[in-house]
């Protein structure tokens, strides 16, 4: 079974520890690339959810990589709680098909 990542600055990023997500925290926009690579490498993380603020810094890799896994999608990682449940529900949904998705 795949794993979900999530790449962001550590406060941002945190909560999503509590809902089973592994959290690859950075603190320089420069790291992203660095981090996406080892994730791949990993090899066992189907989707990666990036701060929509690094998303410009990967551009060139996404395309590359477009249609093998991680899938890798930007998001807005100010949101509430309950915001970030639903929108994690929402892209595992596009990323597998199903909504049979429980997150605890």
């Amino acid at each position: 079974m795949y794993k979900i990542a999530v790449i962001g600055q550590r406060k941002k990023i945190i909560f999503w520890r509590a809902l089973g997500v592994e959290i690859f925290p950075i603190k320089q926009k420069q790291e992203i690339q660095n981090v996406l690579e080892t994730i791949k490498k990993l090899g066992n993380f189907g989707i990666v959810l990036i701060d929509q603020l690094y998303l410009k810094e990967i551009k060139q890799e996404i395309e590359k990589t477009k249609n093998i896994l991680p899938v890798v999608l930007g998001i807005s990682l100010d949101n509430k709680e309950q915001v970030k449940q639903d929108e994690l529900k929402s892209i595992i949904k596009r990323a597998t098909g199903t909504e049979k998705i429980t997150i605890k």
